[in-house]
């Protein structure tokens, strides 16, 4: 669980029992399998004690320094959280900071093998009757019983990713390189439907002036 102010990148609009969160932050919360929980409005005792860690972070270590790379600054870092951070006591707690962190590994979770993919943009598509639903000129097909339906579609520069209608919960992700051999085929289905659908209604118009 994160407990986090109302920050704009995090929350879109605050709500007690149903916050509307940022699509980025909240898939990012979803693939590392946390939860957020914004804090109330003008609730200062709250909102204070979630920000003192960045305070506590800029004003001990960093405070008046400068580093000429980052690897410099970790390990700059890494030696002060094993030689002061880990094994200070903790103010509120009265606790040595390393070992109330060994009670609380245990029920960590591990995380995921994949990287966490960004999906920068966001959309709505409606699946067409082929079952695909088009996303910058390329067709990517959907799970059966989809045709007809609004579905939100997420894409980066390498991934498509289809959300379910029905749960929320991502259904497919695609990749983008299969984008030509994906539009070619559907292509081809989508004329296959057009000629269909001609001889369809040719028959029915026969049909109808026929029995004129």
């Amino acid at each position: 669980m994160v407990v986090l102010d109302n920050l704009r990148e995090g929350v879109l609009a605050p709500d007690l029992y149903d916050p509307a969160l940022n699509p980025l932050y909240r898939d990012l919360l979803q693939h590392y399998g946390a939860v957020a929980l914004p804090c109330g409005v003008r609730d200062p005792d709250r909102k204070g004690k979630v920000e003192s860690g960045v305070g506590h972070a800029k004003k001990t270590p960093l405070k008046g320094l400068r580093f000429e790379s980052l690897e410099e600054a970790q390990a700059y870092l890494d030696c002060w959280k094993e030689r002061w951070a880990d094994t200070r006591i903790h103010g509120t707690t009265k606790r040595q900071v390393e070992a109330m962190f060994a009670e609380e590994r245990p029920p960590l979770l591990s995380l995921p093998l994949e990287p966490f993919r960004r999906y920068h943009q966001y959309g709505e598509r409606t699946v067409h009757l082929d079952g695909c639903v088009e996303v910058e000129a390329a067709y990517y097909r959907t799970p059966p019983g989809w045709i007809g339906r609004r579905v939100q579609v997420q894409w980066n520069a390498s991934h498509v990713r289809l959300i379910d209608p029905r749960t929320g919960t991502y259904s497919a992700s695609i990749s983008i390189s299969s984008a030509d051999t994906t539009a070619s085929r559907t292509r081809i289905g989508r004329r296959e439907l057009r000629s269909r659908l001609t001889s369809y209604y040719a028959d029915v118009w026969a049909g109808y002036f026929g029995s004129a």
